[in-house]
């Protein structure tokens, strides 16, 4: 009786313990026919920009504004963006093998890729440094003056307030923004001083807040004008909606010793044709 009970409890564990590495052998074997996944983490821009080679081989999702952009004989486009994560201060490379035409400067995009490593600052992009360099796989274009997306409307109205002539020469609406291109004209004999806080958009009665945007120096409006000198560049906002029929612009503008503002206040007419 003792000697079959042993035989017993021997069959059971022979028969346990072979189940247990039929069971690993299946689950070894299953793991080793799946692909191999890599491993994916929320990025953190600022260690990235530092430690590059630790992301290698990573898959990034992000966007900003096209600094610069060549098309680099037999290589693809190369840009420089300016990340909106790091506030428009971290710049990475981004390169197209299978395009030819550069981005348009100041364009918004939003891109998919994997980073491969660092792009040595030389001349063809004319930055100084090592940056990230991302290998992407889509680029899409949110806002470029190519844009089809864009909508122009061509103002063309003047007038002075407070001896500063006041030029509105067009309004560019964007998915993202509106911009307003202006030419300001200081015509006191003091310096005067663009107040930022009162600058204030309304598109049919509703404010549309101001929005910060990295510009080309050649369209930044300048803050402040000494006597007789002019400024051309834009003022931007968030999206204004697109079927708005009347847009009402003000700002107030300061002279050197003086304590009451030169006011600015135009209505534009939105209904007229688009270009």
């Amino acid at each position: 009786m003792k000697k079959r009970i042993i035989i017993t409890i021997s069959v059971i564990l022979i028969v346990g313990v072979s189940i247990y590495f039929l069971v690993s052998f299946l689950e070894h074997k299953n793991k080793q026919q799946q692909p191999v996944q890599k491993e994916t983490k929320e990025i953190d821009y600022e260690h990235m920009i530092k430690n590059p080679k630790n992301y290698v081989g990573h898959s990034i999702e992000a966007e900003g504004l096209v600094d610069d952009s060549k098309y680099i004989n037999g290589k693809g486009v190369y840009s420089v963006i300016l990340l909106k994560k790091g506030e428009y201060t971290t710049s990475v490379v981004i390169f197209e093998t299978d395009k030819k035409e550069a981005l348009a400067q100041q364009s918004y995009i939003r891109f998919e890729g994997e980073i491969t490593g660092i792009y040595k600052g030389n001349l063809d992009l004319g930055v100084q440094g090592d940056l990230v360099e991302i290998r992407t796989k889509e680029v899409i274009i949110e806002e470029s003056e190519k844009s089809p997306n864009m909508v122009n409307v061509e103002i063309n109205e003047q007038g002075n307030f407070g001896n500063v002539h006041v030029e509105v020469d067009k309004v560019r609406m964007y998915p993202k923004s509106t911009r307003i291109y202006l030419f300001l004209y200081n015509k006191n004999n003091a310096r005067i001083y663009l107040n930022d806080s009162s600058i204030k958009l309304y598109a049919d009665g509703k404010e549309i807040p101001s929005k910060y945007e990295v510009l080309d120096q050649s369209i930044r409006l300048a803050r402040s004008l000494e006597p007789n000198k002019g400024t051309r560049g834009v003022m931007s906002f968030e999206a204004a909606p697109k079927d708005t029929k009347k847009l009402d612009l003000t700002f107030e503008m300061t002279m050197v010793n003086q304590k009451k503002p030169i006011q600015f206040s135009h209505e534009m007419n939105m209904e007229v044709i688009k270009k």
